[in-house]
């Protein structure tokens, strides 16, 4: 009887002995499985944050333009002006139906403060000289016809850079307002920061 219950007792301790091996066992498996993963992607993360290209989405090119009043226009990104220049006289537009900004000078103009100027239909807007030329239109709702503001400008223009060849950015801000045929006025204000490309040159010197 003795020697039965030693024998029972033997085979519940290696029993036991064998049941806490293969829990330790576990638990270490379990742990290599969990940490190995968990530093791949760790790994992994800081490769992709290293190897993440800068942000170049842009030229540096950015535009804003405000026209409040007796209308309201809205110009979206896909209405970025152009900068152009033909025989001496700079031309910044947008190529847009309505709304429409037209913004004239001469191409020889410095960096500086100037007063906006009415635009003379005879003379052209390059006859201008010391001063810039704002022009906007854009389509009545209830009527569809156009209404030009260009008369009676009071305003800023100030130039911060002025493109000496192509490539150039031209920086500048400006605020202001002009009236209708029928003296309603607006308020034009807006930012510019565009690069000059030479699709836009014709006979132009700066």
């Amino acid at each position: 009887m003795l020697r039965y219950l030693f024998t029972l007792s033997l085979a519940l301790m290696l029993a036991a002995c064998g049941g806490a091996s293969d829990s330790d066992s576990t638990t270490t498996d379990a742990d290599t499985d969990t940490t190995e993963p968990t530093a791949q992607v760790e790994a992994q993360t800081s490769d992709d944050e290293a190897e993440a290209p800068a942000d170049d989405t842009t030229n540096g090119e950015s535009f804003s333009i405000s026209i409040t009043g007796a209308e309201t226009f809205d110009f979206e990104d896909e209405s970025a002006p152009i900068f152009g220049c033909v025989e001496n006289e700079v031309h910044v537009q947008t190529f847009t139906f309505s709304p429409k900004l037209d913004i004239y000078m001469k191409s020889d103009i410095e960096p500086g403060t100037y007063s906006w100027a009415t635009f003379d239909a005879n003379a052209g807007a390059g006859s201008v000289d010391g001063s810039v030329v704002v022009s906007v239109s854009g389509v009545e709702l209830d009527s569809g016809r156009p209404n030009f503001y260009f008369t009676s400008p009071e305003g800023e223009f100030i130039i911060t850079s002025m493109p000496s060849e192509i490539g150039d950015m031209f920086v500048a801000s400006f605020n202001g307002t002009v009236q209708g045929s029928d003296g309603e006025t607006i308020t034009v204000s807006g930012d510019l920061n565009l690069e000059t490309s030479g699709s836009y040159f014709l006979d132009c010197a700066f």
